[in-house]
């Protein structure tokens, strides 16, 4: 019988956790400002992940730096509908290595920065490490979100 209410507790501590993480999102989305009309909003993360790099490369909106990317965090950026091309500094340069976007009002985009290691050195590459703007479904950044430190508008 103690094994039993043991485990019980150990379920409902859990859940209590779970809940307790899906509460802080959900008051965390109802404190967002709303969209200025005409705005639209791109969400950019990255995930931590051990084996990858550490290293915080700059991102770019048509060109102009909008900081660097750390790993295990998340911010946003409104910007007024229309194109866009968004960029991370990396060692080399590869096919679909940017994201083009063309906004239109009251949407929203999320964006991943990933990076890629590779055994071949490039040619005045201190570190063999490559960086990726990737567009991704809104369903895996809420799989993500626990797991991100919300950085707020940049």
């Amino acid at each position: 019988m103690k094994r039993f209410l043991f485990h019980c507790g150990q379920a409902l501590l859990a859940l209590a956790v779970c809940l307790s993480g899906l509460l802080a999102i959900a008051a965390e989305a109802q404190q967002m400002p709303a969209l200025a009309p005409g705005y639209a909003r791109i969400w950019i993360l990255r995930q931590y992940e051990p084996s990858d790099s550490l290293r915080t490369p700059v991102m770019y909106i048509n060109d102009a730096p909008i900081g660097a990317s750390q790993p295990g965090t998340i911010f946003y950026r409104d910007l007024p509908a229309g194109a866009y091309h968004v960029t991370v500094d990396s060692c080399t340069k590869d096919v679909n290595q940017d994201a083009n976007l063309n906004l239109a009002p009251g949407i929203q985009v999320y964006l991943e920065i990933q990076s890629l290691s590779s055994s071949m050195r490039a040619w005045g590459c201190l570190v063999n490490e490559d960086f990726y703007v990737r567009q991704i479904d809104p369903a895996r950044v809420r799989i993500y979100l626990p797991q991100l430190a919300y950085l707020g508008p940049r």
